[in-house]
């Protein structure tokens, strides 16, 4: 099921990836340089941003739970 979500989420590469030259320039003096990667990071990959976020927290706590085995 996994790869199954990784091949659609990267069959469809949003439009809003395609930016126009100069447009992240416009958009760090307009908003900041912080705002101009949270926008794209929380609006358009939302979805794999909070898969990402998942995965990474059952790895810790995987991680976690291995080690106080061996304790």
């Amino acid at each position: 099921m996994g790869l199954q979500l990784f091949v659609v989420l990267r069959a469809a590469p949003p439009a809003e990836v395609m930016l126009p030259t100069g447009a992240l320039r416009g958009a760090q003096q307009a908003e900041g340089i912080v705002a101009a990667v949270a926008h794209p990071l929380f609006e358009v990959y939302l979805v794999p941003f909070e898969i990402t976020s998942a995965l990474l927290l059952a790895a810790m706590v995987g991680a976690v739970v291995l080690a106080k085995r061996r304790l």
